[in-house]
């Protein structure tokens, strides 16, 4: 106990007889028991307050806790809709090129088919040029020997001279 409740201090019991007067001992026990009454009962009170705030300390750290969840939450969702916005991105820009590559190959794709056609009809004019000498060969009498003559030659056309891109 500290100096305040020191209780030999605060008594002063006139002497009796045998000893102290009952009375002023008995009234001094009957104080000291309110007052440990009291005391018990702040106590308790005390008690009381410190559990409620230690509830309401509680209280205010789970909200905290849920605050800053929900902040994290909302900031995770935040990162999500935009890597799904430059996810988005990307995959149209992949679309796109695609798109363009796949135009060009059939650009080149056409041009080329036209080329071969173009080699195909120049073969197919040198090979019935051919067959015509040698139809003439034929025909001629063997007795004269006689010089084949050759058609002018004629080169492949090129893209150029068709007006296609090479």
């Amino acid at each position: 106990m500290s100096d305040s409740f020191a209780l030999d201090r605060l008594a002063a019991f006139p002497k009796a007889r045998q000893g102290y007067a009952r009375g002023p001992v008995d009234a001094y026990v009957l104080n000291v028991q309110r007052a440990v009454e009291t005391l018990r009962q702040d106590n308790e009170a005390l008690n009381r307050q410190l559990q409620r705030l230690s509830e309401q300390a509680n209280e205010a750290e789970s909200k905290y806790e849920r605050i800053r969840t929900a902040d994290l939450d909302e900031r995770a969702q935040d990162i999500l809709t935009a890597a799904e916005v430059r996810a988005s991105s990307i995959v149209a820009e992949g679309e796109r090129a695609a798109a363009d590559l796949i135009r060009r190959a059939h650009r080149e794709a056409e041009v080329a088919m036209e080329r071969s056609r173009q080699e195909l009809a120049w073969a197919r004019r040198q090979l019935a040029a051919e067959r015509a000498t040698l139809a003439r060969q034929q025909q001629a009498p063997p007795a004269q020997p006689a010089e084949p003559t050759k058609p002018a030659e004629e080169a492949p056309p090129t893209p150029s001279s068709t007006g296609q891109p090479s």
